[in-house]
């Protein structure tokens, strides 16, 4: 069975009978089940362990679906970002910001956005192969101006309520990449590294004699942080002892007493130092110390005042690592930054943003990169030389934070930044998680709840280029003076234009009255009606009566030439033509009646995208009358400009400094002949092309008063030029993925019923989602999250190119089908845990599963009846069913409802596993091995349709069973069974009623039974085609009149006994109650029927071998030796209908005699030859 080819077949079917559309419309109106799709980024490729996600979300999606919920499901695309950033770098060969800069952001962020295209082919193509049923054709996209709109309006809420602000403080900083990191991405990039730590002593400054020769012993993994050192740190109420320095004669060192105990059993002080005269040691409280001033490392003068250099206390200082003393350089610490604040201590950088010293960094450091090897042996070179390096640097590993993307490691920096205060809604976070169901659980109060306990103020601002722009507007003469834009809308009301715009359309020309189009150059003589005419002269007159007219602009066709001269002579203008305010440009159909060119448009949208030969589209009149005001915008101010066109171009220009979308500009009214107008909205961020793009470098353009300031002299409010966190795009998908620009209500549906991502997501998604929830005031934006562990190589080791242990899941697919890789993800182990992945498993899963359903479909397509109208289950609902009927339709329900318990519970590996359990060791290794008489040799034909019509109608709904989890073979199968998409019914009911409990049970004791039985021939020796003359069993279900039959066949005796009467001797398997003993005497005719057997099993054998269907006739010669020759080739005859054999020769095979397949084999004291061949009727 070729199940990849058979998918792919399948594929082309569901395109052609849009069978995801129609599964979505079948449960329309219904119950929602709400899921919320996790954006990726297209620009890379997807890998396996997106098939993992994938997969889940597929099976949870068709289940519900299948369950009569309304299941929409969109996809999303993450757009922006550092990932895509740093691949259009790489191409552009960039390494610095300053690259980008002169490169140009405008042509940047375009190949950014091209870039993130990329491979989004390849997603929508892994997508379909595996089956996952997704609306692709309504994606929401971040880069889109609604959704970064959306983003807007959910920030102004957030600022609204006092949660947003801008603050200087020490946050993780990236200087490859030129930007704060929030705490979340900072928690995906840790490693675990090994530096040099160092003991560093700074000299007291002392004008007593009692810190005479003394020095204070500090601890520092961080080496290129002490040239900022201005201070050390110590704990007021902890211990202190001052000691001989061991290194330099008639020197002290301080440091904690603990500390220093510790010390000395590692070995970095002397040994003899655990047992100091008291004499030798000074113990003091670190009270004592504050104040003190010591010699400044480097002689750095911008980064000195009155305050630096000395000793403050601090409640930070621990004793249990390090000295007890902490180095505090203000810009590079938390706890630093925060201890200079209070104190007053100079806040100065040493180190550049790109993770340079600066140059006023004396000893050869300036200029050099901070953590790079060859910089750090330089300090400590300089320690040496000043004899301030107490011991030489020791390795210390631990987890240090690197660049999510990019891999540098970063530093903490102090810089302005803008936060949500996260920290202050700490309390509403844990408390709205407990409301989440968690799958796994433990990462709810585990790695989740942890995270949220110690949740940090979010760093949301980037000093990037391709990303939401951060909507904050700055005052240029007031800086406290901050603005917020939550929309378009908004912005339009701000950002007024300098010049008022009135506009006029051409008075009523002659083609208006003979219905032709006429734009440049003119193809026929337009000019004004004696209609229009009047219609301008009244306009002219309503102009003159108004504020008046500074400028006029016209288009040189002349039709608007004539209409300007009117009115420019009326008040006494004088006029300018521009070509970029000309009619559109209709080309071929330029005086051309105006139903041709509608015919070719189609649809009124045609209008934007359908270019007639020689002319252009409205968006080309979009690019060229928005630079038309642009122009006027950067020439003029405070003027009143009439502009004098035509239609086309004054309804385009409207709609886009009203900012519409080009479907919204239908809206408007259409500027009719002779008519005075208005130009009302803002001079938007217009890109080249005319068209509204809220990136930068457009938006930074935009520009408006501050109305804050008082008096006529007004700041103007500049936008600041930061974008947002990646991360906040996609945590605002609940209220930004939507159709309209709205955050004023909550989203319907919200929230989310089931969401399902990595695990790496507890510190991405999954918070940012509920992050903006409690933001904005909602309750917690999903009700259960899945969460997926990672997939490993098969030793347990990440994947990776290096390592060349990456799995291609187009390869993978391609060997295995979708439905082999989707089983082995739902089944090798809970979702959460890693997966050691192996191909062998993914081999065994399509074995097991996949081949056993296609098999016992094959059975039934072979032997089973087939005009069935219309099966259903339950079907024969008496208990007058066969025993095995009644069985297999109670574990049927049993599975059911074991299924639907464990989906709802979002167990889906338990739920496969019970599937799995059925559909191999119930129905096909048990019910149609048992039941292969009944269909391949029925007592009648009315009995062999009872059968068929219940085995169908059991086969479908396993088929249904299966569907959500392997959606091809379940489909492929329920088509050929039931003739329709096993995905557009409903998921099977459990039915109480035909739940047999003691049945099963008797029954799982029987086939305990038939094991033991098997297990006791196995030790014995004896195969199960040599049939036996008894059996002696313990359990007394086994020997019932009802299920004895199935034992004796099972295991090939005659008859059953009591274990009590069994002889001695025996052989014998099982305890207890399935104990088997076996009567191991074979007499010659039992003898003779496993002869008889084996030479019938080889037959068939040989059937299969030659490629035969069971519906083909075969004629076998048999060339037998021995003394039974005749007795088993008369018994052979007997049994030709079940060969399906049309003639059975004997006696040695003949010169010219073919035969497809021929064996020879051993029976004992008996040797056969038989030959095989497929019967082919002679024609007459």
């Amino acid at each position: 069975m070729d199940f990849t080819k058979r998918e792919t077949n399948l594929l082309r079917t569901w395109k052609k009978e849009k069978l995801f559309t129609a599964a979505l419309r079948r449960n329309r109106g219904k119950k929602h089940f709400v899921f919320f799709e996790g954006p990726p980024t297209a620009n890379g490729r997807p890998g396996i362990h997106h098939v993992l996600v994938r997969a889940m979300k597929d099976a949870f999606l068709r289940y519900k679906t299948m369950r009569g919920y309304d299941v929409p499901r969109r996809a999303g695309w993450d757009t922006h970002g550092l990932p895509v950033e740093l691949q259009v770098e790489r191409a552009l060969g960039f390494r610095s910001k300053q690259e980008i800069e002169r490169y140009g952001i405008a042509r940047f962020n375009a190949k950014a956005k091209r870039s993130v295209w990329r491979y989004k082919d390849e997603w929508e193509r892994l997508d379909d192969r595996i089956g996952f049923w997704i609306d692709q054709d309504h994606p929401y996209i971040t880069y889109e101006n609604r959704y970064i709109e959306s983003v807007w309006g959910v920030l102004k809420r957030v600022f609204d309520q006092g949660l947003l602000e801008e603050d200087f403080k020490v946050v993780p900083w990236c200087p490859r990449c030129g930007t704060a990191l929030s705490s979340h991405e900072v928690a995906q990039g840790y490693r675990r590294v090994t530096e040099n730590s160092v003991f560093v002593k700074f000299r007291v400054k002392a004008e007593t004699d009692e810190w005479k020769n003394t020095s204070i012993l500090a601890w520092t993994t961080t080496p290129w942080t002490l040239p900022g050192n201005v201070a050390l740190a110590v704990h007021p109420k902890e211990r202190y002892v001052c000691v001989p320095d061991p290194i330099e004669e008639d020197q002290w060192i301080v440091l904690g007493e603990t500390p220093f105990r510790r010390l000395v059993a590692e070995g970095i002080f002397p040994a003899e130092y655990a047992h100091l005269p008291a004499s030798k040691i000074d113990i003091f409280n670190g009270a004592e110390m504050l104040g003190i001033e010591y010699e400044p490392l480097f002689d750095i003068p911008e980064i000195r005042n009155a305050k630096s250099h000395r000793v403050y206390a601090a409640d930070f200082v621990t004793t249990e690592e390090g000295t007890g003393v902490v180095h505090t350089a203000v810009m590079y610490g938390e706890d630093d930054y925060v201890l200079g604040n209070a104190v007053g201590l100079a806040k100065v950088h040493t180190v550049s943003e790109e993770g340079r010293f600066l140059a006023f960094v004396p000893d050869g450091l300036a200029g050099r990169a901070v953590k790079e090897e060859e910089t750090e042996e330089t300090i400590l070179d300089m320690l040496r030389s000043r004899v301030s390096l107490f011991q030489e640097p020791k390795p210390y590993a631990h987890d240090y934070p690197f660049c999510w993307r990019c891999e540098t490691p970063l530093l903490y920096y102090a810089t302005r930044s803008w936060f949500i205060r996260m920290s202050k809604l700490r309390r509403k976070l844990v408390s709205e998680n407990e409301k989440i169901q968690w799958v796994p659980k433990h990462l709810k109060r585990g790695r989740f709840g942890e995270w949220l306990r110690e949740v940090k103020d979010w760093a949301i601002s980037r000093e990037r280029y391709w990303g939401t722009p951060l909507p904050a507007w700055r005052c240029d003469k007031e800086p406290a003076h901050v603005e917020i834009i939550g929309s378009v809308a908004e912005l339009v009301l701000r950002a007024k234009l300098k010049n008022r715009y009135l506009t006029l359309r051409h008075g009523h020309a002659t083609n208006n009255d003979q219905g032709f189009i006429s734009s440049y150059p003119e193809a026929r003589a337009v000019t004004l009606t004696a209609r229009g005419r009047r219609e301008v002269v009244r306009a002219a007159s309503v102009l003159k009566r108004g504020r008046g007219v500074d400028l006029i602009f016209a288009s040189d066709l002349r039709r608007t030439r004539e209409t300007a001269e009117i009115v420019g002579r009326t008040l006494g203008v004088a006029i300018e033509f521009d070509p970029r305010i000309r009619e559109f440009n209709v080309g071929e159909f330029n005086g051309r009646p105006i139903r041709d060119y509608e015919r070719f448009i189609g649809e009124r949208g045609g209008r934007w995208v359908k270019r007639p030969s020689g002319g252009e589209t409205w968006r080309d009149v979009r690019k060229r009358t928005v630079a038309f005001l642009k122009d006027c915008e950067r020439k003029f101010a405070g003027k009143t400009i009439l502009i004098v066109s035509h239609g086309d171009p004054l309804f385009v220009l409207k709609g886009a400094l009203r900012g519409l979308s080009e479907e919204e500009y239908f809206s408007q009214k259409y500027p009719e002949v002779g008519t005075v107008g208005a130009l009302l909205g803002a001079m938007l961020p217009f890109d080249r092309d005319g068209v509204i793009d809220l990136h930068r470098p457009w938006i930074d353009g935009v520009t408006f008063s501050c109305r804050r300031c008082r008096g006529r002299s007004r700041g103007t409010m500049r936008r600041i030029p930061d974008v947002l966190d990646v991360w906040l795009d996609s945590g605002a998908m609940p209220f930004a993925a939507r159709d309209r620009s709205s955050t004023l209500a909550r989203p319907k549906p919200y929230p989310a019923d089931f969401i399902c991502e990595a695990i790496d997501q507890t510190r991405g998604w999954f918070y940012t989602l509920l992050a903006l929830a409690v933001t904005m005031r909602e309750p917690a934006p999903y009700r259960t999250v899945l969460c997926t562990g990672h997939v490993l190589d098969k030793q347990g080791k990440k994947m990776s190119k290096s390592r060349g242990n990456i799995v291609d899941p187009k390869e993978l697919i391609g060997r295995y089908g979708a439905d082999a890789v989707r089983w082995y993800f739902y089944t090798v182990n809970h979702p959460g845990e890693s997966k050691r992945f192996d191909e062998h498993d993914v081999r065994k899963a399509q074995q097991r599963l996949l081949g056993t359903l296609w098999n016992t479909f094959v059975f039934w397509k072979t032997y089973a009846a087939k005009k069935i109208p219309n099966p259903q289950f339950p079907i024969l609902n008496s208990r007058k069913l066969p025993l095995l009927d009644r069985w297999i339709r109670s574990r049927l329900n049993g599975t059911i409802a074991e299924v639907r318990e464990r989906m709802d519970a979002y167990d889906i590996t338990t739920a496969c596993r019970a599937i799995e359990r059925f559909i191999v060791d119930d129905l096909s290794n048990w019910y149609v091995r048992r039941s292969r008489d009944r269909f391949q040799r029925p007592e009648s034909k009315a009995d062999h349709e009872a059968a068929s019509i219940f085995f169908t109608s059991v086969l479908c709904e396993t088929v249904k069973l299966a569907g959500p989890f392997v959606p091809f073979i379940a489909d492929v199968i329920f088509r050929e069974v039931a003739g329709r998409s096993v995905h557009l019914e409903d998921f099977p009911r459990p039915l109480k009623t035909l739940r047999y409990v003691s049945l099963e049970e008797d029954m799982r004791e029987v086939r305990e039974v038939v094991a033991s039985g098997l297990a006791a021939r196995k030790a014995a020796a004896i195969a199960v085609r040599q049939p036996l003359a008894a059996i002696a069993v313990a359990s007394s279900v086994a020997r019932r009149s009802e299920f004895a039959p199935l034992i004796l066949e099972e295991l090939n005796v005659r008859t059953v006994r009591s274990l009590a009467s069994k002889a001695q001797g025996w052989p014998n398997a099982g305890e207890g109650k399935v104990c088997v003993a076996l009567d191991p005497e074979i007499t010659p005719e039992l003898r003779r029927e496993g002869q008889l057997r084996e030479l019938l099993r080889t037959v068939q054998e040989m059937r299969k071998t030659a490629g035969l269907t069971p519906r083909d006739r075969i004629l076998v010669r048999l060339d037998i030796s021995g003394p039974l020759s005749v007795v088993l080739g008369r018994e052979m005859e007997a049994r030709r209908d079940a060969l399906r054999a049309s003639k059975i020769v004997q006696g040695p095979k003949r010169t010219r005699e073919r035969f497809s397949v021929e064996r020879e084999l051993a029976l004992g004291n008996i040797q056969a030859w038989i030959g095989v061949r497929k019967n082919t009727p002679r024609r007459p």
